[in-house]
């Protein structure tokens, strides 16, 4: 059986061993393809919901003034602005990884 967030070519074989040498040649290759990371799914799907919900809730919100220079204007500066929110989060969330990393790596060099 696949480990989770491992995609596996189907096999003419129908017997569960092949099955499993397959799932384990998958998912121990270096260079796993896009659709086969679930954390690059995972954090593709929480930027699409947020990246469309608040520009679109700003907007519908901001429409309600009547003004359609103030909506198109607002909209542009929210997705601008989370643009710039996500890109240094991400960049955080990265350095702060590599320096776990790191000291944990020290710790086992340590031992």
């Amino acid at each position: 059986m696949a480990a989770p967030g491992t995609y596996m070519e189907p096999s003419t074989s129908t017997t569960s061993l092949d099955t499993t040498l397959s799932a384990d040649l998958v998912s121990t290759q270096p260079n796993v393809k896009f659709l086969q990371d679930p954390v690059l799914i995972r954090d593709a799907v929480i930027g699409f919901s947020d990246g469309l919900t608040v520009p679109f809730a700003l907007t519908a919100g901001l429409s309600s003034l009547g003004d359609s220079k103030l909506v198109i204007l607002g909209g542009l500066a929210e997705l601008f602005a989370g643009a710039i929110s996500m890109g240094l989060g991400a960049v955080l969330a990265s350095v702060t990884e590599k320096k776990r990393y790191e000291i944990m790596q020290a710790k086992e060099r340590a031992k």
